[in-house]
Formats: structure tokens, C-alpha cells, sequence
């Protein structure tokens, strides 16, 4: 996520299959990148955009409570901003005993809002992000 005014975070949705969530994060880092953190609804909205011009509407982002119940950490950096759907996170434990502790962007919402979900074999789709550094790519582009 941006950390000062010359830095933007772009995020790219990956897909793919995977069946554990610490193959996402390391997925991201070979990527030079990290599970996105989202820090406002500008940034929201913008991601969730990207991810539904790709006909998506349900990806995880890096945010889970899996170590410890309802204390939701980002992987990377910290952001206090949130944006659950009325009545999540809600912790709903499915057919296989399978917890929801990872956030994603809420499918049956359609609204960039968030549901908290277990990571499951369907799991396909995820956001990483990577820090830009805008100045210094403006200058690259200038002195060419």
C-alpha cells in the first residue's frame, strides 16, 4: 500500500488453484509483491473494478483472522480501513468443518463490499499488489 505521496499501489487479480493460503502469500513474494492491503474506499473501489472488468467478483485479498479469532491482520503492510457486508465477518463453519477466516470481496454482494471465507480447493482468484515508486518512473520517462 501507498506509504507516501510518491508511491501508488497497483494490484494485479492472479487465478489460479490453489488449497492453502500461505501459497497465496508466497505466490505474491516470488512475484516480488505482496497480498493486497487495502487502505480506503478509493483504493477499494479501484481494485474491486479491476477485478470485475475481468468478470470477477470474489477474490481474496491479505487479510485473515486465522492465527487468532476475530483479530484480522493485513500481510505486509497495516491498514486500519475495512469494508465488510452488513454481518460479516461472520466465522460460518461449512459442510467440512472448513472456517471462514480469510478476506475476500463479497461474490453475492456484487458491491466491492466484504465477506469473510475458508479457503477452499475452488479457492481461484486473489489480489497482489507491489509498491510503485511514481516519481521515479517520471523521471525515467523523462530522461529517455
Amino acid at each position: 500500500a501507498a506509504t507516501d505521496g510518491a508511491t501508488a499501489a497497483p494490484a494485479a487479480a492472479v487465478s489460479a488453484d490453489f488449497t492453502d493460503y500461505q501459497i497465496l502469500e508466497k505466490v505474491c513474494d516470488d512475484l516480488g509483491c505482496h497480498m493486497a492491503v487495502i487502505n480506503s474506499a478509493e483504493e477499494n473501489q479501484a481494485i474491486y473494478d479491476q477485478l470485475t472488468s475481468q468478470h470477477q467478483k470474489a477474490a481474496f485479498f491479505g487479510l485473515s483472522d486465522e492465527l487468532v479469532q476475530d483479530q484480522w491482520v493485513w500481510s505486509g503492510d497495516e491498514s486500519s480501513y475495512t469494508n465488510w457486508s452488513k454481518g460479516q465477518p461472520d466465522h460460518f463453519v461449512n459442510k467440512k468443518g472448513e472456517v471462514d477466516h480469510y478476506g475476500q470481496f463479497f461474490a453475492s454482494k456484487g458491491d466491492g463490499t466484504w465477506n469473510d471465507a475458508p479457503f477452499m480447493d475452488n479457492t481461484t482468484h486473489f489480489i497482489c499488489e507491489w509498491e510503485f515508486d511514481v516519481k521515479k518512473a517520471q523521471e525515467a520517462r523523462s530522461s529517455q
